[in-house]
């Protein structure tokens, strides 16, 4: 992005506060994957939809619209205009990339797909719709955000393991459990766990949002 900023106004607010920009991209980064791609995909690696669009194709040309809005039209705030123009620009992409592509199981007459993969159920499950609410769905992005970042500081090598593996789905829980000689239940037990002591030790740190009443907490 440093190569465009050079087209923006140093007075931009965000130019001026880069930790509050980076804040915003990481948290941007995260909601286009999980709308172009239904979950979290890991950092070395890149998925690209039918097409060539990736993640971070959708970041550049997300941020580049945030960075042309001026302050006037920001209703609520950034992090919350930021969460809008991500979900919009993946939604985008996505339907770009899937127009006109059909599931093989499709009845004749059926609309087109809109999604890739399905939605599975993890920690976004319960993420709202950010049109009703993009303040929100910044928050539960940046929730997630700090999750991860405690888990790579306090996790052992064979939690950060079970972790990332039900996290990013990266192999089944059987799977798993074969190479660590152990049950694919007590896999799935010993993540649930992880999850739970991960969402304590956030509710703990202050850079976690504030959970609303709705949340459900550490039942997501």
């Amino acid at each position: 992005m440093a190569e465009h900023a050079s087209s923006f106004r140093s007075s931009h607010p965000l130019l001026k506060d880069r930790a509050r920009l980076e804040t915003i991209k990481k948290n941007m980064h995260i909601q286009i994957q999980v709308v172009l791609h239904g979950r979290r995909i890991r950092d070395d690696v890149e998925l690209a939809l039918p097409g060539g669009a990736s993640v971070d194709d959708v970041l550049q040309d997300a941020l580049l619209a945030l960075l042309r809005t001026d302050s006037a039209n920001v209703r609520t705030s950034w992090e919350a205009l930021s969460s809008e123009i991500a979900r919009n620009k993946a939604k985008d992409a996505l339907s770009l990339a899937t127009r006109g592509r059909r599931s093989p199981n499709a009845a004749p007459g059926t609309p087109d797909d809109v999604t890739l993969v399905p939605l599975e159920e993890r920690l976004d499950a319960a993420d709202p719709d950010p049109a009703h609410d993009p303040a929100e769905a910044f928050d539960r992005a940046q929730q997630q955000l700090v999750i991860l970042r405690l888990a790579r500081e306090t996790l052992s090598e064979r939690e950060r393991l079970i972790f990332s593996t039900g996290y990013y789905r990266t192999n089944t829980d059987k799977e798993l459990g074969e190479q660590l000689g152990i049950t694919g239940q007590a896999v799935g037990q010993q993540f649930r766990r992880i999850l739970r002591d991960l969402y304590a030790a956030a509710l703990r740190d202050p850079t976690f949002p504030p959970l609303k009443e709705s949340d459900g907490g550490e039942d997501t």
